[in-house]
């Protein structure tokens, strides 16, 4: 709050005129008082020092702050992707590089994608299951890989895989931050490897730290059946979004198919996996039906994305799924 002094005076002026003029001789001669005093030069000199020591400290401050702030601009620039090394650049989805990458996506262990990424809405290296992991990590796996063994009784060949090999495997796939239970046994169907029997057990040896497997039985390449299909899928577009991400959307439109008496295929249309909103029907469906998906504009997107690794490679980094409103 201010208080105006000036005008507190003034009004004391008009009652008592005498005491004015008592307050400004007073005030008079404490001026001259203070005017007749003797000046100490040293007070001066001490004052003048005082002055430079507060400029040199500001100046150094200063000075400080600014090379600070060039440090925090220059570290930002080279080191924050999305200031230095945004793209956004169109790829060609026919191109090697991009189907090599969406295959990733969509690979199944039999022909038939496995159904991680079209059916969590998220997925990040930390949503992986210790199974999921292996499942995609030995898709890179081909006989060359394996060293031939002990032969069984009923003539099956044993063959171990080294733990290094699948080792590359995870971190081709999910980058140099993956992490895995090694200890791990399942069911396989290595679809790269050209024997008359492509599936067994691998089995993690703490011993030679190798994997064993026996190629007991043929899993073949299989086609979905119309009446068992869970969608219909494409992938419309592939950007570089920056020098060391690519991104890839994907139209995904979920149905339930079943057959007519008169032998035809009809899908219900939806827009979930769960199969809880219905967007559409489709009638008259064959194995070379392709959806045009501006017929169904509720139709959802898979966005997925990919990272290069320290090998220069592109891992998986993440995926969503963009649901219509």
């Amino acid at each position: 709050m201010d208080f105006d002094i000036k005008d507190e005076l003034d009004d004391e002026v008009e009652d008592t005129e005498d005491f004015t003029d008592e307050l400004d001789a007073i005030l008079f001669d404490e001026k001259d008082d203070k005017n007749d005093e003797p000046q100490d030069n040293n007070t001066f000199e001490d004052n003048s020092n005082k002055a430079t020591k507060k400029f040199t400290t500001m100046v150094v401050v200063g000075a400080a702050i600014l090379c600070g702030i060039i440090v925090f601009v220059t570290f930002y620039i080279i080191f924050n992707p999305r200031a230095k090394k945004e793209v956004n650049k169109k790829l060609n989805i026919e191109s090697k590089e991009v189907q090599e990458l969406y295959s990733m996506v969509t690979y199944g262990m039999t022909g038939v994608r496995y159904e991680k990424y079209i059916k969590e809405p998220v997925v990040q290296l930390e949503n992986f299951t210790n199974y999921d992991k292996f499942y995609y990590a030995l898709s890179y796996a081909e006989l060359k890989d394996f060293q031939e063994g002990e032969t069984s009784n009923n003539n099956e060949k044993e063959y171990t895989l080294s733990s290094d090999k699948v080792e590359q495997f995870m971190r081709n796939y999910f980058g140099d931050e993956v992490t895995y239970d090694k200890k791990s046994t399942l069911i396989y169907s290595f679809l790269k490897i050209t024997e008359t029997n492509n599936k067994g057990t691998l089995n993690y040896d703490s011993n030679t730290k190798k994997y064993s497997i026996r190629f007991t039985s043929k899993a073949n390449k299989i086609t979905q059946a119309l009446t068992a299909k869970k969608y219909f899928s494409e992938l419309v577009s592939a950007t570089q979004v920056t020098e060391d991400e690519i991104e890839l959307k994907e139209f995904i439109i979920y149905c339930r198919c079943y057959e007519n008496p008169s032998k035809t295929i009809t899908c219900d249309l939806f827009k979930d996996y769960e199969q809880s909103i219905k967007i559409g029907t489709r009638p008259a469906v064959s194995f070379d039906t392709v959806i045009n998906y501006e017929d169904y504009p509720k139709h959802s997107t898979i966005i997925y994305r990919f990272k290069k690794n320290s090998e220069g490679n592109y891992s998986f980094k993440s995926s969503r799924i963009e649901y219509s409103e």
